[in-house]
């Protein structure tokens, strides 16, 4: 069906195929593959949690989130002098919220903000995270940010921006507010990250085109309900490839897997039915030695072995004691 086509038609052609080829390549699985690739990652501590809720989460992480949802002034006065409760990555100290106890009311805000940075600084906070989601109505608010912005970076504070979805739900009423603030942010140069958040309650995912931050989407860190959320986002489905997380539930700590001692001939021919508890063969029948370590017993028990080794051997590799060689092997 070619032998008509023009030859110089026919590489053309072969060359646009290649094109979209690499095109579908680059922006749909590259991107898919980054969001699982390293990102960077933080978490909201809540200061009225307790119990498992108010532990620090598993892991490595690079920002910690002290949140207590108060106006500016409270959050400093109350909060200041607990950075220690952030354990795990830079800390940063909440100011707002979204409801009325967290709202931004005027230039008193900030005045206030300005003049306590170096005190938040020498307290151990290592930034702030200006939550700005609810405001007094038709009062123009950019060179407020902005201004206090600048002087954060001019104090040696990180400067984290969050709200709600990609606009304060509660600050859009007339110049300077709403979209306003948003444009403002995105172009000025103090912020170190701006944070979308993708709910509402903070119970489940909400997906959201996050387009508009197309151009710093290096500096977009998504607040996403639970740290399993970050696997389901995607190009397709927010529109961009953000640099990373921030967690609002912080799950406890996982205990690590029970182990048990059973009677074998080898690690992975264990009989469920004869343990020895004290870790010593003299507790198993004759002919079996026991083996430690044991997470579960039964067919292919190697698979789930968490350092199953014979009982009084403390190396990593999975011997029986007495064992000196380092692949596994029983004496």
């Amino acid at each position: 069906m070619f032998e008509n086509i023009n030859p110089t038609v026919l590489i053309i052609l072969v060359l646009v195929l290649i094109f979209v080829l690499y095109l579908f390549y680059k922006y749909y699985f590259i991107n898919k593959e980054y969001f699982t690739n390293n990102p960077t990652r933080g978490y909201y501590l809540l200061s009225w949690a307790v119990g498992d809720a108010a532990n620090v989460p598993d892991g490595d992480w690079d920002y910690g989130i002290w949140f207590s949802g108060e106006t500016a002034m409270n959050a400093i006065d109350n909060n200041i002098n607990l950075s220690s409760k952030i354990t795990k990555g830079k800390k940063l100290l909440d100011l707002g919220g979204g409801a009325q106890s967290g709202i931004w009311s005027g230039q008193s805000d900030f005045d206030y903000i300005n003049s306590k940075l170096a005190d938040i600084k020498n307290a151990g906070w290592d930034g702030l995270c200006f939550d700005v989601e609810v405001c007094i109505y038709n009062i123009n608010f950019i060179d407020m940010f902005s201004t206090c912005f600048a002087n954060c970076k001019a104090a040696g504070l990180i400067v984290y921006v969050t709200t709600s979805h990609i606009i304060p739900f509660g600050c859009q009423t007339g110049t300077g507010q709403g979209m306003d603030l948003i444009n403002a942010w995105i172009t000025d140069p103090n912020i170190d990250y701006i944070s979308p958040q993708l709910y509402s309650l903070g119970t489940s995912l909400e997906l959201q085109d996050l387009s508009i931050f197309n151009t710093i989407q290096n500096k977009i860190l998504v607040s996403i309900p639970y740290s399993t959320d970050w696997a389901t986002l995607n190009t397709d489905n927010i529109g961009i490839t953000p640099a990373g997380y921030v967690v609002w539930n912080v799950l406890p700590p996982q205990p690590p897997p029970a182990t048990y001692n059973y009677c074998g001939v080898s690690w992975d021919t264990v009989n469920c039915s004869y343990q020895c508890p004290s870790a010593v063969d003299s507790e198993c029948p004759s002919g079996l030695k026991c083996w430690a370590g044991m997470t579960q017993c039964g067919p292919n028990i190697g698979d789930t072995r968490s350092s199953n080794h014979h009982a009084g051997d403390t190396r990593s590799s999975n011997h029986h004691a007495g064992d000196t060689r380092s692949s596994n092997h029983h004496a």
